[in-house]
């Protein structure tokens, strides 16, 4: 009896201290849960913010890029004409050379120059509104390898090298021609001696450089502080052969009117007037 009657008295005792025992295990295991579930979600919400500022900033790049693209196209567009000088003469002279062409060769030759005027007038567009200069933009070498990579399956191969030696002759033209220009322009600057003028253009002819023949788009209009633009890119085969006096006016002339503050402003029109093309193209 005795022990029924403490055994009933125990019973709750014990089920009171397990169900006090869980409840604190409960808690706790909330407790120590709870500090790792809050940097997992902290996280979540960052990447998610990221992901947000990256997405608004890749949408802003895409409409950048969209508008520059724009604008590209619409320049290009608007300067189109100015290259199609270099087109008309490469024609003359394939005319002029290539006289067996055949119609059908003629209109895939014109088609040919046409697109490359548009390819230049792109590439001329994408210089300039990334503030980039003339160098190694040469628009008549580009020209005639368009239409020389046109002609040459259509053309005899007799006509072919007649042409490609015209070619070679105009550029060698255009070169001395160049050439002149800079040591006359330096002449009347500087007053430059008989030797002086054959050492600067021996050193010229020696050491010439392909985008040198942008002197030969001064025409004499182009005025900088009262000075033609020096040919300041062509330095290192003029000063060494200048006395103290010209070598001073020499810096201060490429400090006041040097080529490069030219820019893109010049030479829009590449073959001075142009030949329109001959009606035997669209024969």
């Amino acid at each position: 009896m005795m022990r029924t009657m403490n055994q009933r008295m125990w019973l709750p005792l014990v089920g009171a201290m397990v169900t006090a025992a869980v409840g604190h295990a409960a808690r706790a295991q909330q407790e120590s849960a709870a500090p790792a579930t809050k940097p997992v979600e902290k996280a979540a919400r960052d990447e998610a913010a990221d992901a947000l500022v990256k997405q608004k900033q890749e949408a802003a790049r895409r409409a950048a890029d969209q508008q520059r693209q724009q604008q590209i196209a619409q320049h290009a567009q608007q300067i189109q004409p100015f290259f199609q000088p270099a087109l008309h003469a490469e024609l003359e002279r394939v005319r002029k050379t290539c006289g067996s062409l055949p119609a059908d060769a003629r209109k895939k030759i014109v088609a040919a120059g046409n697109e490359t005027v548009k390819v230049l007038a792109r590439q001329f567009a994408e210089r300039q509104l990334a503030g980039q200069g003339r160098q190694g933009f040469d628009p008549r070498k580009t020209m005639h390898e368009a239409v020389a990579a046109a002609v040459k399956p259509h053309a005899t191969a007799e006509e072919f090298a007649t042409y490609q030696r015209e070619q070679a002759a105009r550029v060698a033209r255009r070169v001395r021609a160049a050439r002149i220009q800079i040591v006359t322009k330096l002449d009347r600057e500087l007053e430059l001696s008989q030797s002086q003028r054959q050492k600067i253009e021996a050193d010229l002819e020696k050491h010439w450089e392909a985008d040198w023949l942008r002197d030969l788009d001064d025409n004499g209009n182009m005025i900088i502080n009262n000075f033609r633009p020096a040919p300041d890119f062509a330095d290192r085969c003029i000063a060494p052969h200048l006395d103290d006096r010209q070598r001073a006016a020499w810096k201060n002339w490429c400090q006041l009117a040097a080529w490069k503050h030219m820019g893109q402003q010049v030479g829009w029109n590449f073959d001075g007037q142009s030949l329109q093309p001959d009606p035997w193209w669209f024969q």
